[in-house]
């Protein structure tokens, strides 16, 4: 494999390093270069400790390197206010067109801000692209209220808000209670408590993962992982109008972050294929969502009968949302497909299509093409796919003891992971290593948790 190469700049991320050398930051004669994978060197592991021991109370980002968009925002700021990091990011969303915070960013950077017990954000404003947070002193960290509201206005994603929260969520108590010898009698007890939170936004929208995925795959995932949270009301949003609702309860453990440790994740062994479920939405009329899923039921069954007859059993189960029908001139319907093999792994793709209300018609090539996408995970040997895979990265690195999982190989996945891993292991000092194997995957592996 060839080792993926990052440039580390004094406290700042300075992007990609090219191949002829080029430093686009200036910065060449303080850059610690890290090689990632089994090909690592051992100067780059002794690099790997000058990281660790930089001082992280001071972090500076740059928002336009990797992916360039809003995974760099929601990363490293949850990070931030989790670990009580003082951020400055510059150059948010820089290789995305309009630059900046958008609708959904700034209501998740508010957000995380009410979440951070006291800290002070600067630059949260609308298509703000330099931002900076501040946290209280440890041992001024107030407590959490018990529900928060987040309101995205348009039909910005609700995924992606609630993708900030989660990780500050769960370790808010965390860092409070390190600091300090008065306890709660919950808190003496060690019982967690459940802090409610709801979103207003888009619950399906175009360039996040449908809320289906949560509640099918991630959650499920996360509870392997002893985190637990939990979907209530669920009113469905799309574009353009938004008007989506949902409410999320987390637990929050009153430990110290000296002693919080989920459980590790191994993802590896793949087993073979048990159900496949899945859901079909929209604010369609019923009838194109039921069309789409005979349509799917039947390219699913095909795909099958051609992986293994003895497959052509396996239950499937695709529900249909029930809602309302728009009375706008624009229409989406969509769907959400799970694989659940013998191991618990669970392999999902998922797609939005968007009409005119006079061309709601789902070509029969593209129905196939997704249950084809979803088949090809089972077949390369995958246990997640690589969008579920990018969101469990800041997870594992909090795990007691080393976390693995395979992933299929491509250039927007490449591009994510080295992104959330580049930041992971900046902010918390673990290490994460990749290792490509010959049908098109790889494994991830956190061979070193925060410390």
């Amino acid at each position: 494999m060839n080792a993926e190469q990052y440039i580390i700049s004094n406290n700042t991320i300075a992007g990609n390093m090219s191949s002829n050398g080029d430093d686009p930051a200036g910065t060449k004669s303080n850059d610690l270069l890290v090689d990632r994978g089994e090909s690592a060197s051992n100067d780059a592991t002794t690099n790997i400790k000058s990281i660790n021991n930089m001082d992280r109370h001071n972090m500076e980002v740059d928002g336009s390197i990797l992916e360039g968009g809003g995974q760099m925002i929601r990363t490293s700021l949850s990070l931030s206010i989790a670990l009580g990091i003082r951020l400055k990011l510059v150059n948010i969303r820089g290789k995305r067109s309009p630059p900046g915070l958008g609708n959904q960013h700034t209501a998740g950077v508010k957000l995380s801000c009410q979440l951070s017990g006291g800290g002070t954000m600067i630059g949260d404003s609308f298509g703000s692209r330099d931002l900076e947070f501040i946290p209280v002193d440890v041992n001024e960290v107030s407590e959490l209220k018990t529900e928060y509201l987040c309101d995205a206005v348009t039909a910005g994603s609700i995924t992606l808000m609630q993708q900030i929260a989660m990780p500050i969520l769960l370790l808010h108590n965390s860092r409070r209670n390190s600091a300090t010898e008065v306890i709660s009698k919950k808190q003496k007890h060690n019982e967690n408590e459940a802090i409610k939170l709801t979103f207003l936004g888009g619950t399906n929208v175009n360039m996040s993962p449908p809320i289906d995925h949560y509640s099918l795959v991630l959650f499920p995932l996360l509870k392997r992982m002893g985190i637990n949270i939990y979907l209530g009301e669920v009113r469905r949003g799309y574009y353009p109008q938004g008007r989506g609702r949902v409410s999320m309860s987390v637990e929050v453990t009153p430990k110290s972050i000296n002693d919080i440790r989920f459980q590790p994740l191994n993802l590896v062994e793949q087993g073979t294929i048990v159900e496949i479920v899945g859901e079909v939405f929209g604010d369609c009329h019923a009838d194109i969502k039921s069309k789409l899923k005979n349509e799917m039921l039947n390219a699913i069954q095909s795909q099958l009968s051609l992986l293994d007859t003895a497959l052509e059993l396996t239950p499937i189960t695709i529900n249909n949302a029930l809602e309302r029908q728009t009375t706008n001139k624009v229409i989406n319907v969509g769907i959400q497909l799970v694989i659940r093999t013998s191991t618990d792994c669970l392999l999902q793709v998922n797609h939005l299509w968007t009409f005119k209300k006079t061309e709601p018609l789902i070509p029969t090539a593209s129905v196939d093409s997704i249950a084809s996408k979803l088949f090809n995970l089972y077949k390369c040997g995958s246990c997640v796919d690589e969008n579920t895979a990018d969101q469990l990265i800041i997870y594992m690195a909090f795990a007691k003891g080393s976390s693995m999982l395979v992933e299929p190989v491509s250039v927007d996945s490449t591009q994510h992971l080295s992104a959330v891993i580049y930041l992971v292991e900046k902010f918390t000092g673990a290490k994460f290593s990749i290792v490509e194997d010959s049908r098109g995957c790889r494994l991830v592996t956190c061979v070193r948790s925060y410390c």
